[in-house]
């Protein structure tokens, strides 16, 4: 009476069937008692999983049953609180204004970032940042920078006299 890993998907069914059905064997489908009287004969974890199943089916039959008037009386609670609830729920006209209050941002954001593109072009082609960006360089402690501007000015102004030529 060992346990063998051929019986592990044989097990999964048995915990799904005790699970569904119960331990009383009665409920279970035919096909099922078949497939499972095998593994319940040999294998002592089955007949473990079945003795606790009926422990459980033991405790749920002592269980005291709900009159229907209770029922009832706790189905009509529970739709009252439903409709008393204040749900949650974004209406259509809600989702366009959000799309449309983000597009708006998302637009502001993205002309802003177009103009800063286009003002650093422009001043990065102009000679006359090039002196000011060498102040700033040597002032901030990098007069190795500033050298590497100078030389980034001149190499500009060849690229541009090139391109009229």
């Amino acid at each position: 009476m060992t346990n063998t890993s051929e019986d592990q998907p044989n097990l999964a069914l048995l915990e799904s069937t005790l699970e569904r059905y119960g331990a009383d064997r009665t409920r279970w489908p035919a096909d099922m008692r078949r497939q499972l009287a095998g593994l319940l004969g040999t294998s002592k974890e089955a007949q473990c999983l079945v003795s606790e199943a009926t422990a459980l089916d033991r405790l749920l039959d002592m269980a005291p049953s709900l009159s229907d008037a209770r029922g009832k009386a706790l189905a009509d609670r529970i739709v009252s609180a439903a409709k008393t609830m204040p749900r949650v729920v974004a209406t259509s006209a809600a989702k366009r204004q959000t799309f449309s209050l983000s597009r708006r941002e998302n637009w502001a954001a993205g002309a802003a970032l177009a103009a800063s593109l286009v003002l650093g072009l422009y001043a990065g082609s102009q000679q006359s940042v090039a002196p000011t960006l060498q102040e700033i360089a040597s002032a901030a402690g990098f007069p190795g920078e500033a050298a590497q501007v100078s030389d980034a000015g001149d190499e500009a102004e060849i690229y541009s006299n090139e391109d009229v030529l």
